[in-house]
């Protein structure tokens, strides 16, 4: 017979969810990158940071966004 203490459904269930976040986060980088494949090198890329959407370059946007998924 197997005995599960709540300690250790708690952290199974901690680990389940961080990845299923990370699964979802992963997923939507490669959508990010796809879009910015598809962008001129001399497009307006914008990035979300709280409230303020500062500028970028599409390729710095590429980088960062490629480290990310690696």
């Amino acid at each position: 017979m197997v005995y599960i203490t709540f300690n250790s459904l708690f952290m199974l269930l901690l680990c389940y969810q961080m990845r299923k976040k990370c699964t979802v986060q992963h997923g939507q980088n490669g959508l990010v990158l796809k879009e910015l494949d598809l962008l001129k090198d001399d497009a307006n890329v914008y990035k979300l940071i709280g409230p303020v959407r500062p500028r970028s370059m599409p390729m710095s946007a590429r980088g960062s966004n490629t480290s990310q998924l690696n």
